[in-house]
């Protein structure tokens, strides 16, 4: 298998120095991907494919810098034989600087994991598809196997199985014209993305998904210098850090106590609502976990009674205001919903041009005849006032 390409020449993709070149090298055997949340570099991968598998090198961002190492074996079916995977963290590869590595490695019919857990080496088995190959998360060097296989075949639609975590999952792609291709992740969403006449990923739009990536292709890139420069900038305190944190808010209006949670996604350059948040369809109103939201008091929240207790928000935005549903589940992922579990609806305001707000966020403030919920984030706010009974 070919060794990765050392780098040589460079452009300058913002916000981070990229590497760039256009080579006599084959553009199909090796490439390179960089990964932006907004504005943000997520993760960027160098890969090269050879007849009998891949060697492909990744720094992730989130929720620390840390550098990755992959060797994928394929089977007689192009399917994973093995996948050593090896995490360096902020150092480049050499002895004595490994941190951490699992494996995969078909058995017969099954699948051995081997992987590290609460500071202890764990092994599982798991049933193995001939075809499979590994979904990493972030990582988009084996949608190029897919695609490159697909256009071999002369398939414009396959369900690939990809191995994710502890099973393995279908997505679904499908050849939209010669150059373009949808493909449907089996919890998260469509993405759509543009691909070579050989079967490149050239590029890579998850934006409607709840990932919110963008992915583009380069030649190649400079991995010991990103790595120097994404690890300094982590020092300086400018680092990625996790996605979406959780977040609590607690108040007191007018004697009565409020607790409320959510994941805290970050602006990062992006529009917002109309943007990677549509116009009139339902939002877990935050990331993750669904919002929780309690209450020590009765309220009349808009005009809906509601007993003291625990709830859930979703919101339905809209360019006049929209929606606040109340939902009377709890301890629920945001992507599950049950509106026969519906308390009420009520409607909200929307005001713009406030302050710029970075961080997704739910406040319960005082007000003059009561108090009010609000949901800040950029220069939006959304906002339904109460009364404390």
């Amino acid at each position: 298998m070919k060794n990765l390409r050392p780098i040589f020449c460079m452009i300058l993709l913002l916000p981070f120095i990229l590497y760039n070149c256009t080579t006599e090298q084959d553009s199909g055997n090796s490439g390179a991907y960089v990964t932006l949340l907004g504005s943000d570099t997520m993760a960027v991968e160098s890969f090269s494919f050879g007849d009998d598998g891949v060697e492909a090198t990744v720094i992730l961002r989130s929720p620390r810098t840390s550098l990755t190492t992959y060797q994928l074996v394929f089977n007689e079916s192009a399917g994973l034989a093995s996948l050593e995977t090896k995490n360096y963290g902020t150092d480049l590869p050499a002895e004595g600087s490994l941190v951490s590595e699992r494996s995969i490695t078909t058995e017969g019919d099954s699948l051995k994991l081997v992987f590290p857990r609460n500071g202890e080496i764990q092994e599982r088995m798991m049933a193995a598809e001939p075809n499979a190959l590994p979904f990493i998360d972030m990582i988009h060097w084996p949608f190029e196997l897919v695609l490159k296989k697909m256009k071999e075949e002369g398939k414009t639609n396959l369900s690939q199985p990809l191995i994710a975590g502890t099973r393995t999952r279908p997505f679904v792609f499908n050849m939209i014209g010669s150059d373009s291709f949808s493909l449907q992740h089996p919890s998260r969403g469509t993405m759509f993305g543009k691909v070579g006449e050989n079967g490149e990923l050239l590029s890579l739009d998850a934006s409607k998904t709840t990932r919110k990536l963008t992915v583009n292709r380069v030649d190649e890139l400079d991995i010991p210098g990103l790595l120097e420069r994404f690890k300094k900038l982590e020092e300086a305190g400018k680092g990625i850090g996790p996605l979406s944190g959780a977040a609590k808010t607690e108040s007191s209006v007018q004697g009565a106590n409020f607790v409320v949670t959510f994941g805290q996604p970050s602006k990062r350059g992006r529009e917002l609502f109309g943007g990677i948040v549509p116009w009139n369809q339902r939002w877990r109103t935050g990331a993750n976990r669904a919002t929780h939201f309690s209450t020590d008091k009765d309220l009349t929240i808009g005009e809906l009674e509601v007993p003291a207790g625990d709830y859930t928000l979703f919101t339905i935005p809209a360019p006049d205001g929209g929606t606040l549903i109340i939902n009377k589940q709890t301890g629920q992922n945001g992507r599950s919903y049950k509106e026969e579990m519906d308390l009420g609806r009520v409607p909200m305001a929307i005001s713009n041009g406030n302050p710029e707000v970075e961080l997704f966020t739910i406040d319960v403030v005082e007000k003059e005849e009561g108090g009010a919920i609000q949901l800040k984030w950029g220069g939006t706010m959304f906002e339904v006032p109460f009364v404390v009974k």
